[in-house]
């Protein structure tokens, strides 16, 4: 990754690294998106994380937030 630029990338393919933005989205509530793939998405950012989605999607990741402590 140079500075500065943007990567559009999928949760799986940026597993282990980190990034100072993430934005995450769309999120909606399908089973597509698995517990460990939202984690995955949601755990990258070190200084700012933008979150999109749908009112049940975000839902979701609220609850896996309060499951991951």
């Amino acid at each position: 990754d140079q500075e500065g630029t943007i990567n559009i990338v999928t949760p799986e393919s940026y597993q282990g690294l980190e990034a100072l933005c993430a934005i995450v989205g769309p999120c909606d509530d399908n089973e597509r998106e698995s517990d460990g793939t939202l984690y995955v998405a949601l755990s990258r950012a070190v200084g700012h994380l933008v979150i999109v989605g749908t009112d049940a999607g975000l839902a979701k990741m609220a609850r896996l937030g309060r499951s991951a402590k």
